[in-house]
């Protein structure tokens, strides 16, 4: 998980830097006789500070967009293993509650289980989703 954030910083931090390098390089001549002048080495060490923080930065997001996407995996995986054991649990549960509802063919206490398994599904079934 970590190998990716870093590979992304250190492009990123090398990309940066050898674009600035040649684009010195192209549009200024020598790099090396540039940096012989005073104070240019310090500048130079700002370039590589501020790109290495440019780096971190990327490094940065590219990690926490990995873990964000193993959490969002992870939470799939726990819904679907919710639903499932609900399904394989609650349904059965469910039906016996009916079966004895409709035994004791009592209406009131049909209506009132029937209802109650409806809102237990209906609540069951707006959770999964």
């Amino acid at each position: 998980m970590y190998k990716v954030p870093i590979t992304i910083a250190f492009l990123a931090f090398a990309a940066a830097t050898l674009l600035e390098i040649s684009a010195m390089e192209i549009l200024r001549g020598s790099v090396l006789a540039w940096m012989a002048e005073p104070h240019r080495l310090v500048f130079v060490a700002v370039m590589i500070a501020i790109n290495a923080a440019q780096g971190a930065l990327f490094g940065y997001a590219a990690h926490r967009s990995a873990r964000n996407a193993l959490r969002w995996r992870r939470a799939e995986q726990d819904r679907r293993e919710l639903t499932f054991r609900l399904g394989q649990q609650l349904r059965p549960a469910l039906s016996m509650m009916q079966y004895a509802a409709y035994n004791t063919a009592d209406k009131r206490c049909i209506k009132a289980c029937n209802e109650a398994i409806n809102q237990v599904v209906h609540t069951v079934t707006g959770a999964a989703q």
